[in-house]
């Protein structure tokens, strides 16, 4: 039996029809984000959904017999700067779990803002770096996926048919309100579905789990983002990366400060006691500067990542 947990059912549906779900009894059931925001629902939820929502709560996830097999998160925003990692605690909590996931964000979003003219927000490559260390860590897919925009079609932003949407391609039938054009990407990514799909049904959920990264369309995408990120890549790492907005700090010198502000009700926790350094994530952008949550989980993935590189004598951080 499957189950398909949505926060939007229309995307539910879209998965469901465009995949060989369509072949198999499908149960629908909806997905509550969090205790914060639907506290009555949430406890509801079985312990295996939330463990992957611990983070943040990705749009969907697939379950076969009870156990999740993938989740989705997908995206209309443009991708500048460190936009593209505000969802990156979702995927970071799903493949943690062993849960491949999907990522769906446009490669590029028309942005009009005063005083500026029309251009393209292009995608931070930088993505595609941060799902790979995903996948060397974990062994879990992490695959990203090109929302359908104009941008390659039409580069003069200002000649693009979906001035209206961004220049982001919208799926035309009702049924599918919200959902992304089906082109060559989202078609890719159906396939990848497939895929998982068909070898978690093979293999049952831990064999079928431990083969899926040795599947030849599942490589096949992870060498496209790896050439897409070399592609894309035209700054150092730092300057793409939030780790360019961090400071690392000894906790001491957090806590004396914190002290002066300390009373009857607010006294600093043991968590952050028992921590000798103290990573301080900050912004300075004078337009809508505020600083993503998915922003830290990218930059645990960069700090692990970069610690299981130096203990193979890789030198690249």
């Amino acid at each position: 039996m499957f189950r398909i947990w949505y926060s939007t059912e229309s995307l539910a549906d879209f998965i469901i029809d465009n995949t060989i779900l369509r072949n198999s009894h499908v149960e629908k059931k909806r997905l509550y984000e969090s205790d914060a925001s639907n506290p009555r629902n949430f406890h509801t939820l079985p312990d295996r959904i939330k463990k992957i929502l611990y983070l943040d709560s990705p749009d969907i996830i697939v379950e076969k017999d009870f156990d999740p097999i993938f989740s989705m998160e997908i995206s209309q925003e443009a991708g500048t700067g460190h936009n593209s990692f505000q969802r990156f605690a979702r995927i970071a909590a799903s493949v943690e779990n062993n849960v491949p996931t999907f990522y769906v964000y446009p490669e590029a979003a028309i942005i009009n803002r005063q005083n500026a003219p029309t251009r393209w927000d292009v995608i931070n490559p930088l993505i595609f770096k941060a799902l790979e260390d995903v996948m060397q860590i974990y062994n879990i897919p992490a695959l990203y996926y090109y929302f359908p925009t104009d941008y390659r079609q039409f580069p003069d932003p200002t000649m693009s048919p979906n001035q209206n949407t961004k220049g982001i391609k919208l799926n035309t039938n009702v049924r599918y309100a919200g959902c992304p054009e089906i082109d060559n990407e989202i078609r890719s990514m159906f396939s990848s579905m497939n895929e998982i799909i068909e070898t978690i049904n093979r293999r049952g959920i831990i064999d079928g789990t431990r083969e899926i990264n040795s599947n030849l369309v599942i490589r096949e995408r992870r060498a496209y983002m790896q050439s897409e990120f070399a592609r894309k890549a035209t700054r150092p790492i730092n300057d793409m990366s939030p780790i360019s907005s961090t400071t690392i700090i000894p906790t001491e010198y957090l806590i004396n400060y914190l002290s002066r502000y300390s009373t009857a009700g607010y006294q600093t926790g043991e968590l952050l006691r028992s921590r000798q350094e103290t990573l301080i994530y900050h912004v300075n952008a004078s337009f809508r500067g505020d600083p993503y949550p998915g922003c830290l989980s990218h930059l645990i993935t960069c700090f692990a990542g970069r610690e299981e590189l130096s203990k193979n004598g890789d030198g690249i951080w």
